[in-house]
């Protein structure tokens, strides 16, 4: 598959509502999907259920038509959530705190990032 390079996106917010279809929680079938449709991976490490900053983001521009038009042709969306009061599986926690520390998200959400494939 390639090395993956992480542009950083500074964004002071991330996204609250994981839309299955839309938005993947599966980091593998991102890269995968990535790779199949040569598109960069919007990768977003949200606080989706306590981050303020998170609800706004979502509210405000992630979930907005504009974007998520955008996004269907020009982005893999994933996100890896941290919630506080929402179940997530065994999987999805340990694949998120491993991301967390790949890519040094330390404490603070919201973050974003682009991902690209290394050339």
């Amino acid at each position: 598959m390639g090395g993956y390079v992480v542009i950083v996106l500074a964004l002071a917010f991330a996204r609250v509502a994981v839309a299955e279809d839309v938005w993947l929680t599966d980091f593998q079938k991102a890269k995968q999907t990535a790779v199949a449709t040569k598109r960069p991976i919007l990768a977003d490490f949200s606080g989706s259920d306590w981050c303020g900053w998170c609800i706004k983001l979502d509210k405000e521009v992630l979930s907005q038509k504009a974007f998520m038009d955008y996004a269907k042709t020009n982005l893999v969306l994933f996100i890896a959530d941290y919630p506080r009061a929402k179940e997530q599986s065994a999987e999805i926690k340990k694949q998120n705190a491993e991301l967390a520390t790949k890519y040094a998200i330390e404490g603070y959400q919201p973050f974003s990032c682009w991902m690209r494939r290394a050339m």
